[in-house]
């Protein structure tokens, strides 16, 4: 081990909380993979797409785990590069929500965007993950009978996002630890932690954007994720004699 004593703490730290989380799925992938190769013929059909779900679901957590581990390497190495256009919030919402569609699946969620919300000036992509970081713990730490809520409003020169839950809520204390990089929240349960890296994700690329990040508990149950995007200028004005026409 010696060879490694010149890594970087942080790269040590990287690697020691991820391991198990790239180990799960895997395994489970592996597992059911291999159920699927030696047993195909005699599975029953329910059986098989149970399998076949399984390794797609856990395929898509590892991809959004990956995301998350190079994005947190560009982010030390300084290399984060925003580009913000003109558009409607609302398209990012829908394809976050998109890209965690087996995640949602039949569970209860309401989208709040106002016909007249303002187009923000905002990095299309850097936003969407984190929309997707914000979504998935809150359908993590939310019992599946629970409704998540994705609302964005006008916000002095910009927009705010906020995604809220009803799951357990934050532990007195925790409020100002769970931005930290590799911090886990006290309520989370054993078999729903993840590597600690999502809401420092997301505080960077907030910031990165000149906008703010909170957590708090909501009144009655559950927590808020609230983030602000604000806008310098005007959006540009298209005038109708600049549009092409559609050829027939």
């Amino acid at each position: 081990m010696e060879c490694f004593s010149y890594f970087p703490r942080f790269h040590l730290s990287l690697l020691s909380a991820v391991s198990h989380d790239l180990r799960t799925p895997l395994s489970v992938i592996a597992g059911s993979s291999s159920s699927l190769t030696e047993n195909f013929d005699s599975l029953d059909p329910a059986i098989r797409r149970e399998l076949l779900q399984t390794v797609c679901e856990e395929s898509l957590r590892l991809s959004r785990l990956v995301e998350n581990l190079l994005q947190m390497t560009r982010l030390s190495a300084g290399r984060l590069t925003v580009d913000k256009q003109w558009q409607p919030i609302e398209d990012v919402i829908g394809s976050a929500l998109n890209r965690i569609e087996r995640i949602v699946g039949e569970r209860p969620l309401e989208v709040e965007v106002p016909s007249d919300l303002p187009l923000g000036h905002f990095d299309a992509v850097l936003i969407e993950q984190v929309l997707i970081n914000l979504l998935d713990n809150a359908f993590k730490y939310s019992d599946e009978k629970a409704s998540v809520t994705v609302r964005a409003k006008k916000f002095e020169n910009g927009l705010a996002v906020e995604v809220l839950d009803e799951g357990p809520g934050i532990k007195p204390g925790d409020e100002e630890h769970l931005f930290e990089l590799f911090y886990r929240g006290a309520n989370a349960l054993p078999d729903r932690r993840g590597t600690g890296l999502g809401l420092s994700i997301c505080k960077a690329i907030v910031q990165a954007h000149g906008g703010e990040i909170e957590i708090r508990n909501r009144a009655e149950k559950g927590t808020c994720v609230r983030f602000t995007l604000p806008s310098s200028g005007k959006p540009p004005i298209v005038e109708i004699d600049d549009v092409e026409p559609e050829k027939v």
